[in-house]
């Protein structure tokens, strides 16, 4: 609501007010004023600039707060997972290759009543289906189907993604880190004070949460459009 102020209680009052509500007197006076832009008091239509606070009469009013918006970025906080949920994932995916395996030796015949084998071909083809499998996955999504099921991801130390490099380093290493049922990768993540397998010391990367810090900065109105709506 409108209001203005009595010129003599300064008792503030509708601004469609003939008279006072606390004195009584007659508000006349006030019709041919306005108010202050910045404090709000009445000024004269004459008047360039407040008596009270010194405002220009004509300054522009306060306009809304800028927009804000938030972005997400990985929170881990220097250090990985341990390993009882790596092994978790990674018994995950070793599942997923196992059955494309199966698939695969049902398609080349090296399936039987007793089981199945892959050799020669079929083999070479199984082994590189493996080497891009976390490949790609690490690379392009941040985590395996393992790794992603149990809400985790692959960052390099510095909380950027894996990239197709440190991808590629994590993959090799798995040669040396999956030695005795992955018993040499346990051993370097427990020696780790990041929770680091051999492969993550050698490409710079951690295995952590999927969690989400949301951050907020100023963006100016400039920046949106009808479209941004």
């Amino acid at each position: 609501m409108v209001v203005m102020k009595c010129p003599s209680c300064q008792i503030e009052v509708p601004m469609e007010s003939k008279f006072c509500q606390a004195c009584g007197a007659r508000m006349e006076a006030t019709l041919n004023t306005t108010s202050c832009p910045l404090c709000g008091e009445r000024m004269t239509q004459e008047a360039k600039f407040c008596s009270a606070c010194g405002a220009l009469k004509d300054a522009p009013q306060p306009g809304p707060p800028p927009l804000k918006v938030f972005a997400g970025r990985p929170d881990f906080h220097g250090k990985g997972v341990g390993v009882g949920m790596r092994a978790v994932a990674t018994v995950l995916d070793l599942m997923i290759l196992f059955a494309l395996s199966f698939v695969l030796a049902i398609f080349s015949g090296g399936s039987s009543a007793t089981g199945f084998s892959l050799e020669g071909g079929p083999f070479f083809l199984m082994s590189f289906t493996g080497f891009a499998y976390y490949t790609f996955f690490e690379w392009k999504l941040a985590g395996t189907p393992g790794k992603l099921a149990l809400g985790l991801q692959v960052v390099k130390v510095d909380g950027t993604a894996c990239d197709l490099q440190a991808a590629l380093i994590r993959t090799v290493s798995r040669i040396a880190d999956g030695l005795f049922f992955y018993l040499v990768a346990a051993v370097a993540v427990w020696s780790s004070e990041s929770n680091q397998r051999l492969g993550d010391r050698i490409a710079g990367t951690l295995v952590v949460r999927r969690e989400v810090r949301q951050t907020w900065k100023q963006m100016k109105d400039e920046a949106f459009n009808s479209d941004d709506e």
